[in-house]
């Protein structure tokens, strides 16, 4: 990894991944960076009460000890600060500043934040599209748990659900 990613665990510049997560991964953007992770670590942890900091455990520690990450969702009405028309106008413009950037050779589209999975599901409207082995999962457990699965249609299920069903 470039030597301006992580830090060892004595605090020395890394090129070895290994060494990087016994040490920390440095914050993108400099002082700016830490400075925004700094305060969405304080929010995340004092405002739901959760650890926060060095109180996390390591996401790659000892499997027996929890994790206790914590997370904060911020539901903000934007009618409180402005017109909500002229922000999504604001808004709309914004992203399509980012779309119409310039490109990287071989890059064929920018996209702003989160773009690409609202474009996704604009397409798939109201239906979730998930795994075969998902689904078959999801009916085996259903069945062990004497609940009826909703319907799903054929092609949902991969041949892997008959194979499933015997071994349960």
């Amino acid at each position: 990894i470039p030597a301006t990613w992580a830090v060892t665990s004595d605090g020395g510049a890394t090129t070895d991944a290994t060494a990087a997560i016994a040490g920390m991964l440095l914050p993108s953007g400099g002082a700016k960076g830490f400075g925004l992770a700094f305060l969405i670590d304080l929010m995340c942890a004092l405002l739901s009460g959760g650890a926060g900091g060095a109180q996390v455990a390591p996401l790659y520690g000892d499997p027996a000890m929890p994790y206790d990450c914590s997370h904060l969702f911020i539901a903000i009405d934007v009618a409180h600060f402005c017109d909500p028309q002229a922000f999504r106008i604001a808004a709309t413009a914004a992203a399509d500043r980012v779309g119409q950037g310039k490109r990287a050779p071989g890059v064929s589209a920018l996209h702003a934040p989160g773009e690409p999975e609202w474009r996704r599901r604009q397409a798939a409207g109201e239906q979730v599209a998930i795994d075969g082995a998902v689904a078959a999962m999801l009916v085996r457990y259903a069945r062990q748990l004497r609940v009826s699965p909703a319907p799903l249609e054929a092609d949902d299920i991969s041949a892997d659900t008959e194979q499933s069903d015997a071994q349960t």
